[in-house]
């Protein structure tokens, strides 16, 4: 009898202990949660303190490598088919940026995401049968973790994290954490293109109005042709240029 008593109460000894396990668990999850959500203002504050593509482009990297305490932080952008490395931070960043690599080559973490858009992670990468060991390799991945860029619901491009010393690195928090800080990098990335297509339409609209205000003020042929090569020259930039007219009763250039 005294033996089936102790047996009851160290059997209930190990639930509680393993209630409590649970308990903590939980706890320390919450913890971390809220940890993230904190952590994750100041970088939504970042990424939104500029419009330049450029620098968008390079807070996205910087903040990431330091949320996630990884050591390479890259950025494919989908151009048609191709993604195109356009930024980049931490271990070999100067490799990647200007990487150009098939959309459509599933091997690469990056086209998985921009196909799936979704966070995926793998672990183990160097034998991992869902990498690209090309890429791996290339890049010292032992881990890695790719982040869609969603605008409207379509994926314009992957932020890439890789770590280069542990293996088993990434887990399903960070997939959590991944999906709000992809969400607040796409709506940094779709307002910094909004911003370069209205001055770049801009600067359109002003150069075809000094022309055509130019053009009213001339008279003669060679004030129009003159008028013209100045406002081509003024809006390329270049130290000069020559207009050649065709005459074609006399069948030579002027």
């Amino acid at each position: 009898a005294m033996f089936v008593i102790l047996l009851l109460i160290v059997r209930r000894g190990d639930q509680l202990l393993a209630e409590r396990t649970a308990t903590l668990q939980r706890q320390e999850a919450l913890l971390e949660r809220a940890r993230v959500a904190e952590a994750l203002v100041p970088i939504g504050l970042a990424m939104g303190a500029t419009l330049e593509l450029d620098q968008v482009l390079d807070i996205i990297c910087r903040e990431s490598l330091k949320l996630f305490g990884v050591d390479s932080a890259f950025l494919w952008l989908r151009e048609g088919d191709a993604l195109v490395g356009r930024a980049g931070g931490g271990h070999k960043r100067e490799q990647f940026i200007g990487l150009r690599q098939s959309a459509h080559d599933l091997s690469l973490l990056g086209a998985r995401v921009v196909r799936e858009r979704r966070p995926l992670f793998v672990n183990h990468a160097p034998t991992s049968p869902d990498t690209n060991p090309a890429m791996v390799t290339r890049f010292d991945a032992r881990a890695i973790l790719g982040v869609p860029l969603l605008s409207e619901d379509e994926a314009v491009g992957a932020l890439i994290l890789i770590d280069t010393r542990h293996e088993e690195r990434f887990a399903p928090l960070d997939v959590e954490v991944a999906t709000i800080f992809g969400q607040q990098a796409a709506m940094a990335l779709t307002h910094a293109r909004l911003y370069a297509t209205i001055n770049r339409q801009l600067h359109e609209l002003g150069t075809l109005l000094s022309v055509s205000t130019a053009l009213r003020q001339a008279v003669t042929r060679q004030q129009v042709t003159q008028t013209l090569l100045q406002q081509i020259t003024d809006t390329l930039g270049a130290s000069g240029g020559a207009v050649s007219i065709i005459n074609h009763e006399r069948r030579e250039i002027e």
